[in-house]
């Protein structure tokens, strides 16, 4: 199913590789429940759901990174988790 919608993307196929790479990429090594994909999705819906500002959102983040297993996958920031899908735009 990805790999079709790979094939309707009107954008960057670089970008959306790496998308697709952070779709299969654990949370953390030995993660089997979250990839970084996964993880981001279910924390943008939650700050959407709230109202969350950006701005909590990024100390949130922050917190996370510092309390997961050292080579986890979460950014540091709204923005640079915000930035992992500001080129991907597929109709689906």
């Amino acid at each position: 199913m990805v790999h079709d919608a790979y094939k309707h993307c009107t954008v960057d196929p670089k970008a959306f590789k790496a998308l697709l790479k952070d779709a299969e990429k654990p949370l953390f090594p030995g993660c089997k429940k979250y990839t970084k994909l996964s993880a981001l999705v279910k924390l943008f819906n939650i700050k959407g759901k709230y109202g969350w500002s950006d701005n909590s959102f990024s100390d949130l983040l922050s917190c996370l990174k510092d309390m997961l297993p050292v080579n986890n996958e979460i950014p540091t920031s709204f923005y640079e988790a915000d930035w992992m899908t500001v080129d991907i735009s597929c109709p689906w």
